[in-house]
């Protein structure tokens, strides 16, 4: 590893959590492409993402590096929400685009801000408007799944929002025939 960052001129801090103690303490996802994060100066995770695997999460890394101003979820005002923990599409056939709809409940005293969305795949996307959620009206996610193959699938969306939990993960799965 350490060949490789030299070889590469990489001179940016670099850790190797060999004893996993940081996905202890911060219960790290097991899906490969939500085990990328970006750090800001306080080394607080603004972002989550592979973006080696997903163009939409290099641009995204891109532009919270290069903004002058990154606008962090522990400084806006926390609210709550209801949502559910996990999405089943049901069976379809894997040649179809499959939709779902997911409802996000604002609960709390201030409206809900939804920074982000991000998906843990390029087979799945989200449409969803970035207006302020008001208290107690509800937030409706668009998403949609494009099979590459036949089989069971189970896939994560971390939702990035104004909760002191953000973000919030909500499961997909399904069975594409």
């Amino acid at each position: 590893m350490v060949h490789l960052l030299e070889y590469n001129d990489f001179s940016y801090p670099v850790c190797l959590d060999i004893k996993g103690s940081f996905d202890k303490i911060n219960k790290i996802p097991s899906n490969l492409a939500f085990q990328t994060f970006l750090l800001d100066n306080r080394n607080k995770v603004i972002a989550i993402g592979n973006p080696i695997h997903n163009p939409n999460v290099r641009t995204l890394y891109l532009n919270l590096i290069l903004s002058d101003s990154i606008c962090e979820s522990r400084d806006l005002i926390q609210t709550k929400i209801s949502l559910p923990e996990t999405i089943d599409m049901g069976v379809f056939d894997w040649s179809e685009e499959k939709e779902a709809m997911l409802i996000i409940k604002n609960l709390g005293v201030v409206s809900l801000a939804v920074e982000n969305i991000v998906t843990s795949c390029g087979c799945t996307s989200v449409e969803y408007s970035r207006r302020p959620v008001s208290v107690k009206d509800s937030l409706v996610i668009k998403i949609k799944y494009k099979a590459e193959s036949p089989g069971y699938f189970n896939k994560d969306i971390a939702i990035y929002c104004n909760v002191p939990s953000s973000p919030v993960y909500v499961k997909l799965s399904g069975k594409a025939q």
